[in-house]
This record gives C-alpha cells, sequence and structure tokens, in this order.
C-alpha cells in the first residue's frame, strides 16, 4: 500500500511537472510581460522626473518672467508719474504766464485808455484854446477892421480938411 501511495504521489508530482511544464512557456511571458512592465515603469518614471524637473524650470522662469514684468510694470508706473507731473508742472507754468500776460495786457490796455484819456484832454484843451485864439483872432481883426475904418476916416477928414 505504500508503494502505491508512493505511485500514486509519484504521479501526482509528475502530472504537476508536465502541467508546471506546460504553464512554463505561459509564465515566462507574464515575467518577460512583468520586466517590460518594469521596464516601461522606470522609464515612465525617469520621464515623469524630466517632466518634474522641466516644470519647476519652467516654474523658475515663470517666476522669474513676473518678477521682471513687475519691475517693468514699476518703471512704466514710474515714468508715467514722472510725465504726469512734467505735465502738472509745465500746465502750472502755463498758467502762470498766462495770468501775468492777462496782467500785462490789462496794465497795457490801463495805460493806453490813460494816455488816449490824456490826449483827448490835451486836444480838449488845445480845442479851446483854439477857439480862443480864433475868436480872439475875429475880435483883432474886427477892431483892426474898426481901427482902419476910424483910420480912414480920420484920414479922409484930415485930408478932406487940408
Amino acid at each position: 500500500m505504500k508503494l502505491s501511495k508512493y505511485r500514486q504521489k509519484h504521479s501526482e508530482i509528475v502530472g504537476a511537472v508536465i502541467a508546471l511544464t506546460e504553464l512554463l512557456p505561459v509564465v515566462k511571458d507574464a515575467m518577460d510581460y512583468s520586466l517590460s512592465f518594469v521596464a516601461d515603469s522606470e522609464e515612465i518614471a525617469a520621464l515623469i522626473d524630466e517632466n518634474k524637473r522641466v516644470l519647476d524650470s519652467l516654474e523658475a522662469q515663470r517666476e522669474s518672467n513676473e518678477k521682471e514684468m513687475a519691475a517693468v510694470r514699476a518703471n512704466i508706473q514710474k515714468e508715467r508719474d514722472h510725465s504726469n507731473k512734467k505735465k502738472e508742472r509745465a500746465i502750472a507754468q502755463a498758467k502762470e504766464m498766462d495770468a501775468q500776460l492777462q496782467k500785462k495786457m490789462a496794465e497795457y490796455i490801463e495805460k493806453e485808455k490813460a494816455e488816449v484819456a490824456a490826449h483827448n484832454e490835451r486836444m480838449n484843451v488845445l480845442g479851446a484854446k483854439e477857439s480862443e485864439l480864433s475868436a480872439s483872432i475875429v475880435r483883432k481883426t474886427r477892431e483892426e477892421s474898426d481901427i482902419e475904418k476910424r483910420l480912414n476916416k480920420l484920414k479922409a477928414s484930415i485930408g478932406g480938411v487940408g
């Protein structure tokens, strides 16, 4: 009996070895697949690491670009502020110059008005003097004429008597 058990076990073992031998190509294919999966996984891991490095580099570049853009924006704002201050100063100067010009124009106009008024006053005085002189000339001419008439009468009376 022991022998038959032993044979039976031997048969089972041989059957199992045959079954395993038949499974060997499948196991080999599975191992090859596993190894290729591991190789692919390592390649994928290497690609992931490379992508992480590229992403980190891009992130660092983006941060650097943002800092540079912030500096550029600050410079642009500074230039705008400077330009606005220049414009404000120029406008203030222009307003001041305009006010001074308006003041000088007003002074000039007042001076001209005063000169015209003084001229008109002188002209009125001269006109009055001219009228006076004309009246005086007319009176003198009449007096002269009266004197001539009296002289002529006197001459006539002297000439007629003598």
